[in-house]
């Protein structure tokens, strides 16, 4: 099977090409790209670099290694299969009137077998057609510098109707959709219209739904839903008054516990993004980053004071855990003496920024913009893991790879004991699970 696509880019070729130059950077941009990992992490992209590439057809992920066999910069790149399935891909890029580039994209691909083979590909190169679409558009955005265009769904509205409405059974079946209160869901869809997909969103909400169930357990005590809103709006005032604005990014270097979970709430009811910061960072790979991402301020715990010393020299600084006496402000200390009234909602809700694993070079920020306005993420999980509306759930995980995303555990503290909940908003918008934790499964809906 064969697709060619091009689009026409606003930018010069070699703005253009500085985002296709490395293919490491193709997942996230590329729809059709599900990873493109080189096999070296020491390598440069180049001819006879190797990766190991999967693209999407539908629900699965096909591919294998491929090497690059043509490298001209900044006008073509090309690569091609070397194991796994059949496959080759050609990006071309030539200077067009007014500055502008056009991007002509052609990819190939064959699935092993004849009759099946050919079936399959005619039935996957319609979608395939549409993601390498869709890919081309948010190279133009990103080349352009504008907002990437919000996808919809490929169902059609009666099949998008259908498919909500069996996430509404899998919810309803998990007890997170119940008859409520009128004033009580009038409150709610006010707090998702004024908040938007944002942990300040979940914290509102559930303050609101239960407000006197235990939200967070830590070697401080327990704290509940109404406690966690009211001292978190502290948290936000006393982050405005430090000098950090709505859209400056706060970095977090936090071991589990509420301050933690504080800090990245306080900073979404601010609209300040949230830097995920990896506590096993050293002192100089910590403040490249720090100054790479912009930090505006740093909230970390005392046993990090000299990482952060070099990184936070030019931003605000508090401590979120401490055992000793700590010459930066407290977290607590903007909690105990903080204004607890809802702070007004920002022009937008605020990021959640995690960090890439640094294989090809320094860890780099990636933020999620955008997310559909659909129930999928919640009710995925739900699907697949048999969770009820009022259980607690053990997890062990750290909070900083993306919120516990990641199943490994390895060498953590295990007397820093956090409870927390689970928040329904999109995976990526918001860490779900806690490093030791004891999470009270429940929903913001």
């Amino acid at each position: 099977m064969r697709i060619q696509e091009e689009i026409v880019v606003n930018a010069p070729v070699r703005d253009v090409w500085e985002l296709l130059a490395d293919p490491a950077g193709y997942p996230g941009l590329l729809d059709s790209v599900a990873a493109f990992d080189p096999e070296d992490s020491e390598q440069q992209p180049g001819p006879r670099a190797r990766y190991t590439m999967r693209f999407a057809v539908g629900s699965t992920e096909v591919g294998g290694t491929v090497e690059i066999v043509e490298y001209d910069a900044p006008n073509d790149l090309t690569w091609t299969s070397v194991t796994g399935i059949d496959q080759r891909g050609h990006f071309r890029l030539r200077e067009v009137r007014g500055g502008r580039t056009r991007v002509q994209f052609r990819f190939g691909y064959d699935v092993p077998g004849a009759l099946l083979g050919t079936v399959a590909e005619l039935v996957s190169s319609g979608e395939v057609g549409r993601r390498i679409r869709r890919g081309l558009q948010n190279v133009r955005s990103a080349a352009e510098g504008s907002p990437r265009p919000v996808r919809g769904n490929s169902r059609g509205r009666v099949g998008g109707l259908l498919h909500e409405a069996e996430n509404v059974r899998i919810l309803a079946r998990a007890g997170l959709v119940a008859p409520m209160r009128p004033d009580k869901l009038a409150r709610l869809g006010v707090a998702a219209v004024r908040w938007g997909a944002s942990p300040a969103t979940a914290v509102i909400a559930g303050a609101v739904r239960h407000p006197g169930a235990t939200m967070i357990v830590d070697e401080l005590g327990s704290l509940t839903w109404a406690e966690v809103d009211e001292r978190t709006n502290a948290v936000a005032h006393g982050f405005q008054a430090a000098g950090v604005q709505a859209g400056e990014r706060i970095g977090l270097m936090c071991r589990d516990h509420r301050g933690f979970v504080e800090a990245a709430i306080g900073a979404a009811k601010l609209g300040a993004d949230v830097l995920l910061l990896n506590t096993s960072f050293a002192g100089p790979q910590l403040t490249e980053v720090c100054a790479r991402e912009n930090v505006a301020a740093l909230v970390y715990d005392e046993e990090f004071t000299e990482l952060v010393r070099e990184a936070g020299k030019d931003c605000a600084r508090f401590v979120a855990w401490h055992d000793g006496t700590p010459q930066d402000a407290l977290l607590a200390d903007l909690v105990a003496d903080g204004d607890t009234s809802l702070p007004k909602p920002p022009p937008r809700a605020g990021r959640i920024t995690i960090l890439t694993s640094g294989t090809t070079g320094a860890p780099k920020g990636a933020s999620r913009e955008e997310f559909a306005l659909t129930l999928d993420p919640p009710a995925a999980l739900l699907e697949r893991i048999p969770l009820r509306e009022g259980q607690t759930v053990r997890i062990g995980a750290p909070l900083f790879p993306r919120g516990g995303s990641r199943t490994s555990c390895w060498g953590w503290r295990w007397d820093r004991r956090l409870c927390c909940a689970a928040a329904l908003i999109p995976s990526s918008a918001w860490p779900t699970s806690p490093r030791t934790a004891v999470a009270r499964w429940s929903s913001c809906r």
